[in-house]
């Protein structure tokens, strides 16, 4: 009589042992790790920066990280209520054989929904040391103007 394998799980199960299933687990972590080693090289697409908000009496600052990134490759735009701002880290053009990377390069998207309207047309940014540093002076809401009827 021939003996069939066995196999014994963590549970000390015991139940026939089925070389597709192991083949079937063995490609689906192989499958999880070329994943991991793909992305590495491909750009990351929609990246988080860190970013602080901080709000004073008379503005809301912001300072977002964006490190290795050139201002011409920063957009920013402010509504009454809301900053976006994109940027992208660019590949530099290399003369040799890459042969290691762990710097992630592609678009990189920031949004924030602020806690009051503010005066678009007095914002100010800067970029030092690889932060970019926004003022945006809170909106006078208490303004009140006469109307005249025509």
């Amino acid at each position: 009589m021939a003996r069939l394998p066995m196999r014994k799980d963590s549970g000390e199960n015991v139940s026939m042992w089925d070389p597709f299933r192991e083949l079937n687990r063995i490609n689906r972590e192989l499958e999880a790790a070329m994943a991991r080693w793909q992305n590495l090289w491909e750009p990351a697409e929609g990246m988080q920066p860190a970013a602080d908000l901080e709000e004073t009496d008379d503005a809301y600052l912001v300072e977002v990280e964006l490190p290795g990134i050139k201002k011409e490759d920063i957009s920013i735009n402010v509504s009454s209520q809301r900053l976006m701002i994109q940027a992208e880290r660019k590949e530099r053009e290399r003369t040799g054989i890459l042969r290691h990377k762990t710097r992630t390069m592609g678009v990189i998207q920031y949004e924030l929904d602020l806690p009051g309207e503010v005066d678009v047309e007095h914002a100010e940014a800067s970029l030092q040391d690889g932060v970019l540093s926004l003022k945006l002076p809170k909106a006078d809401t208490n303004q009140s103007r006469r109307i005249p009827i025509h």
